[in-house]
């Protein structure tokens, strides 16, 4: 009898420290207040100190730069519903501006000094180049994708030099 009150006071002891563990991490990780009507939560999604910058956000996904591996920018998305982080790319020189719509998102990547517009789709997983000629941040909204022209900025004729 005093082997099972033992076994029961640990297990007990032991659901309790889990149950003050998690709601620990749980009020750390989430945040709530009340601005007029709207409730809103904020919910730390990354641990790495490195900068993450320049959001954007299409339904449970969140799409944004980071500087993780110290060697340049590489994009992140991060699925709310299940809370899964997955990197883009794996090029580190440089990936900005991203923009999402839907399972695909567009960026700026960096290729031997020059900008081009480049795709990925979260549903297949596959990264595509798109612009074969210099373009600056792409935007993408249904199945249509715009961008700045960098063609007049690689032959040294801008708009701001006229």
């Amino acid at each position: 009898m005093e082997k099972k009150t033992r076994s029961i006071a640990l297990a007990s002891t032991t659901l309790i420290l889990f149950l003050i563990l998690a709601l620990t991490m749980a009020s750390a990780a989430s945040t709530q207040r009340v601005v007029g009507n709207l409730t809103l939560t904020e919910t730390q999604i990354t641990t790495n100190h490195s900068s993450q910058e320049m959001p954007a956000i299409y339904g449970d996904t969140i799409v944004w730069e980071d500087n993780r591996n110290g060697e340049g920018c590489t994009l992140y998305a991060y699925n709310i519903s299940t809370a899964e982080e997955t990197p883009l790319s794996d090029n580190y020189v440089g990936e900005f501006k991203a923009s999402i719509y839907g399972d695909r998102v567009v960026w700026q990547y960096i290729i031997d000094g020059y900008p081009y517009a480049h795709m990925y789709n979260l549903s297949t997983s596959t990264e595509t180049q798109i612009t074969v000629n210099p373009a600056w941040e792409p935007i993408i909204y249904g199945d249509k994708i715009v961008c700045t022209d960098g063609r007049a900025w690689l032959n040294g004729n801008t708009d701001s030099d006229n």
